[in-house]
C-alpha cells in the first residue's frame, strides 16, 4: 500500500498532457474534448484511491502503535541506512532470522521486528526498516510514514553503511538528512561499516584507518561472514546500561498512583510488601527518572541513607 500510494502521488502531477492527442478531437468553443474528460476521470479515480490507501495506512499505524505500547518496557533498536547497505542481513545475523535479502535496491519495503536476548540476559527488540535514498521526495516520506515510525520511537539506531561503496560519505549524509526530516536525528546511534569482506585486506585496513579518525566509535563488520559481529552486541549492551538507572524505593501503600506508574514504566527487579509500604527495586529509564526526579528522590532508600550519613559526618 505504501508503494502504491507513492506511485499514485508521483503520477498524479504528471497526468496533465497525457491526453493532449485526444483533446484536439471534437474541440470547439464551449465544448470540452474527450481528452480533457478522460483526464478528469483519471484524476478523480486516483484521488479516490489515494484517500482509500491513506485511510488503510492510518489503521495500520494504529495497529503498530498498539504493538509498540505492548513492548514499551523493552529496549528497542532500529536499523537504518542507505538502501542495499545490508540491514536485513545484519538483522538475520543478530537474531538468527531468515528475512529475504538480495543485492538490489529496496529489497525491504516493510518493517520487520525480532526479539533478542543479550548475553547480559536483557531482552531487546530490533527492527529492520526500508532503505533511504538520495533526494527523497516529501511525498515518499509521507507514504512510508507507517514504516518510519519504528525509527522515530526507537531507543537506539544502528546506522549500517556499505564500506565497499565509493559513495559511502554521500550515502551517510543522505541518511543523516532523512533522520532530520523525520525528527529522529537526536537519538543514540551506533555507526556500523558493513561488507568488509568485499574489500581486499590492504584496502580495507587503509579505509578503516581513515574512517577511525572521523568516526572513532564506529564498528567494522561483515554481516555475511559474521566477522567482528560480537562487537555490535557489546555496543548495544553499553548503550543499554547507560539508558537505565537501578534504584530501590520504599513507597507508602497510599501512593498507589506512583506504584502503578512504576509497574507500567519501569522494570521491576524485586518487590517486597510490608504492612504500610512496598519496597521495590527497579530499573527505570533515565528519561522518566529525570522527568519525575523529585518523586523518585522522595522515596529512594539509598539517597536518604547517604544524606543521613553525610549529616552525621558533618
Amino acid at each position: 500500500m505504501q508503494v502504491e500510494l507513492a506511485q499514485l502521488q508521483y503520477n498524479f502531477s504528471r497526468l496533465k498532457g497525457q491526453w493532449t492527442h485526444l483533446s484536439r478531437i471534437e474541440g470547439g468553443i464551449g465544448f470540452r474534448g474527450p481528452g480533457e474528460k478522460q483526464l478528469e476521470i483519471d484524476r478523480r479515480r486516483i484521488n479516490d484511491r489515494i484517500t482509500h490507501l491513506k485511510s488503510k495506512l492510518v489503521g495500520i499505524e494504529q495497529t503498530n502503535e498498539t504493538k509498540r505500547k505492548g513492548r514499551k518496557k523493552i529496549f528497542s533498536v532500529s536499523l537504518v541506512g542507505y538502501t542495499n547497505a545490508g540491514k536485513s542481513t545484519v538483522l538475520n545475523r543478530l537474531t538468527s532470522s531468515h528475512l529475504y535479502t538480495a543485492d538490489q535496491l529496496f529489497a525491504t519495503l516493510e518493517t520487520t521486528t525480532r526479539a533478542k536476548t543479550l548475553e547480559t540476559k536483557e531482552r531487546i527488540v530490533i527492527s529492520d526498516t526500508i532503505g533511504f535514498i538520495r533526494k527523497i521526495p516529501p511525498y515518499l516520506i509521507a507514504s512510508f510514514h507507517a514504516t518510519l515510525q519504528e525509527v522515530v520511537y526507537a531507543d537506539l539506531l544502528l546506522h549500517v553503511v556499505d564500506i565497499s561503496h565509493h559513495k559511502l560519505y554521500e550515502y551517510m549524509d543522505t541518511v543523516v538528512q532523512t533522520l532530520k526530516e523525520i525528527r529522529a536525528d537526536h537519538k543514540d546511534m551506533i555507526l556500523i561499516f558493513n561488507k568488509i569482506d568485499l574489500l581486499p585486506r590492504n584496502q580495507y585496513l587503509f579505509i578503516k584507518k581513515k574512517l577511525r579518525i572521523d568516526y572513532p566509535d564506529s564498528l567494522f563488520v561483515s554481516a555475511l561472514t559474521g566477522e567482528n559481529f560480537d562487537e555490535i552486541e557489546q555496543a548495544i549492551s553499553k548503550v543499554l546500561s547507560r539508558s537505565k538507572k537501578e534504584i530501590t524505593l520504599k513507597i507508602p501503600n497510599k501512593e498507589q498512583k506512583f506504584i502503578s506508574y512504576l509497574f507500567d514504566n519501569a522494570e521491576i527487579i524485586n518487590k517486597r510488601y510490608n504492612n504500610d509500604s512496598v519496597r521495590l527495586s527497579v530499573n527505570v529509564p533515565l528519561e522518566k527518572y529525570s522527568k519525575n526526579f523529585s518523586l523518585f528522590r522522595r522515596f529512594e532508600i539509598g539517597t536518604k541513607r547517604m544524606a543521613k550519613r553525610k549529616f552525621e559526618l558533618q
